[in-house]
């Protein structure tokens, strides 16, 4: 299927809110317009245009000996984003079914996200399938070939939205759990609130609350997963504070505890909620919570976001603080004649204090609990 859709990126704009040229901005150790190019590449778009108009040659300078990628220049960027949308789509033949719109200053869509558009159109094929979150629409939508002619001779007033409007009934919304779809980054402020999402390659605060309701995660266990956020984030904190060279994924780690349970009500719900974050483009985050569980931990190796949810797993009981003996001695009682299960219960009891020993050997102290339940070794 993705041998017939294409890719039109769109890098012509000025920046001019910005004070610096968007599509070559950093985010994350690769230049704006490379991180969209290679979102489409991993959903294994093939033909992929970037439209080009202001600083267009510094654009083709910084994609050269990419073939795999084609620059096509805009005369008329000067008129707007729309000539662009009309220069890129112009490239196109009838080989192409249906195409991307990507404006590159929305550089943070996940590739799983561009998948899941080309299989809800490959079941129609025919309309526009528009991603969305949270119930609105994001980029990029995915726009079936027969329009093309319609975008040519339209003025463009009013922008491609208006232009798409008139093929409403035939437009399709699918649910992509990527608040990507929405982050653009039109001023500076933008620019460090999409290197902040970019580092921490995790859900924030809200996409977590709509990734939950999503999953129809019962409310008691939004309790709990709040509550093993809370440690989590306080260990990280301190952890940081110290260990500077390498510090835990704070934004990972507040991710991972507000949505470790997500799968709570299904069995293996540690390995069915990874699955499900990998699916929606998590992958990191899905790695983390897969082992909140059960896991080892290697006392010589450094401290990992994965270790740090499982010790706030096992220091909340429900969505109240507790200590590791008082979560696990109710365990032991309960299965005192089931010797199986008491030998599970004493791996897992060690691990968590294995992981409770190394951060204490990190910030140089033992580590204690307030009356809130939060991390507080300078008690």
């Amino acid at each position: 299927m993705t041998n017939s859709i294409a890719s039109v990126i769109i890098a012509g704009g000025y920046s001019s809110r910005m004070l610096a040229f968007k599509p070559l901005l950093d985010l994350g150790g690769v230049s704006v317009i490379e991180k969209v190019i290679e979102t489409h590449r991993a959903a294994g778009v093939k033909k992929i245009i970037v439209v080009v108009g202001y600083n267009g040659e510094a654009i083709k300078e910084h994609l050269k000996g990419r073939d795999d990628v084609q620059c096509v220049e805009n005369p008329d960027y000067a008129r707007g984003m729309y000539t662009s949308i009309q220069t890129g789509i112009a490239t196109l033949d009838e080989t192409t079914e249906a195409f991307f719109m990507h404006p590159a200053d929305i550089p943070l869509v996940r590739s799983e996200t561009i998948k899941a558009l080309v299989r809800a159109y490959s079941e129609r094929r025919r309309g526009i399938v528009y991603p969305t979150f949270d119930g609105k629409r994001g980029h990029p939508p995915l726009i079936d070939f027969t329009y093309r002619s319609e975008i040519l001779c339209d003025s463009g007033e009013g922008g491609l939205k208006r232009v798409l409007e008139q093929f409403e009934k035939e437009a399709h919304d699918i649910i992509c759990l990527d608040e990507g779809i929405a982050l653009d980054m039109d001023t500076p402020e933008d620019y460090e609130r999409l290197k902040l999402y970019a580092l921490s390659d995790a859900p924030g605060e809200h996409a977590c609350q709509v990734i939950a309701a999503h999953y129809a995660v019962p409310e008691k266990v939004i309790g709990h997963c709040e509550a093993v956020s809370d440690i989590a984030i306080s260990i990280g904190l301190h952890v940081n504070a110290v260990f500077t060279d390498a510090p835990l994924n704070l934004g990972l780690l507040y991710a991972a505890g507000r949505l470790h349970d997500v799968a709570r009500v299904h069995k293996a719900h540690a390995h069915v909620g990874a699955s499900w974050m990998r699916d929606i483009g998590y992958g990191r985050l899905g790695d983390v919570i897969e082992h909140h569980m059960d896991m080892d931990c290697l006392e010589k190796e450094p401290l990992t976001e994965s270790e740090v949810l499982y010790l706030a797993d096992k220091l909340v009981q429900e969505s109240d603080y507790c200590g590791i003996e008082m979560r696990f001695e109710p365990m032991r009682e309960r299965y005192a004649n089931e010797p199986e299960i008491l030998e599970q219960i004493k791996r897992r009891y060690d691990t968590a204090k294995c992981i409770q020993n190394k951060v204490e050997s990190i910030i140089g102290r033992e580590a204690c609990y307030g009356q809130n339940g939060l991390f507080n070794p300078t008690r």
